[in-house]
């Protein structure tokens, strides 16, 4: 017979088995007993793939004995819409999908207090809204939940010195598409052991309850580029007169000293700085 559910090998009762001192053994008996190991070590141990061997690999040495998925430490297969997945949970009862993959960034966990004027904690972060997509400042631990210390890091994050100094990516590390995005809007605030940042949120799916790990990316928009060419400058000087003559260098003449009811605009080629605009006046009529 084969093993059963539990793996145990139960080996057939015949002439050999128990082994009775003095009594007979059927040579048929024998023959059979070894066809019986040869099938349970077959399907246990096939090499070429067709057999398999059903088992829990476990990593956490107090784990309790029961249904995989609800023990800590511990690597487990399940269905997930149809696909045999592979998950791990760890100490905190985190379920991880190892094939998905965990979202980069660094490792945090949530700390939904409302609170951001106080240290949320090491490796910890908080909003200061309950709704996330109404938060407008996050507490973030200068150290993560790894243990490294990142006050400096975390410190350039509002180095650009505009309204938009960059973009802050909260995901939850065992379920990615959970993930809300922030922009920095203003300058950070020091505090011991943590950072407030001004933050304003541009998107996101999905919500966080304490104690979710989750990691945090920060993405920096570039330095501002420098000033363009200053334009042309007409630097006309507007002396209305109802003349019909030749305006002078910088002047613009009409032809009637009522504004409503002027026909003529002239308009000479150079400006009050003399720099010549017949190019540019040349085009005013381009339009059909």
């Amino acid at each position: 017979m084969s093993r059963n559910s539990s793996g145990t090998y139960t080996a057939p009762a015949n002439s050999w088995n128990p082994a009775v001192e003095g009594a007979a053994i059927d040579e048929a008996d024998w023959n059979a007993t070894l066809a019986d190991l040869e099938s349970a070590l077959t399907d246990s141990l096939d090499r070429t793939g067709k057999g398999k061997i059903t088992a829990h690999i476990d990593f956490d040495e107090n784990a309790s004995p029961g249904t995989p998925d609800s023990n800590v430490g511990r690597l487990y297969a399940a269905d997930d819409s149809g696909l045999t997945t592979v998950y791990w949970k760890d100490s905190a009862g985190n379920v991880y999908n190892l094939l998905q993959g965990a979202a980069s960034g660094l490792t945090y966990v949530f700390n939904s207090t409302t609170t951001t004027n106080a240290d949320p904690g090491a490796g910890k972060a908080a909003l200061n809204n309950a709704t996330i997509g109404s938060a407008t400042e996050m507490a973030i631990s200068t150290t993560t939940a790894a243990g490294a210390s990142i006050a400096t890091y975390i410190g350039t994050w509002d180095d650009n010195g505009t309204t938009d100094r960059g973009r802050v990516f909260i995901q939850k590390r065992t379920n990615p598409a959970i993930i809300h995005i922030f922009k920095i809007s203003g300058a950070n605030t020091d505090a011991s052991g943590y950072k407030r940042l001004a933050l304003t949120y541009v998107d996101g799916t999905g919500t966080l309850s304490n104690t979710d790990p989750i990691t945090i990316a920060f993405g920096s928009p570039g330095p501002a580029g420098s000033a363009g060419a200053t334009g042309p400058n007409m630097g006309l000087d507007y002396t209305w007169s109802t003349s019909t003559g030749t305006p002078s260098t910088g002047q613009v003449l009409v032809d009637n000293a009522t504004l409503a009811s002027a026909t003529t605009l002239k308009i000479h080629e150079s400006n009050a700085q003399s720099a010549s605009q017949a190019a540019t006046l040349a085009t005013w009529d381009d339009s059909t």
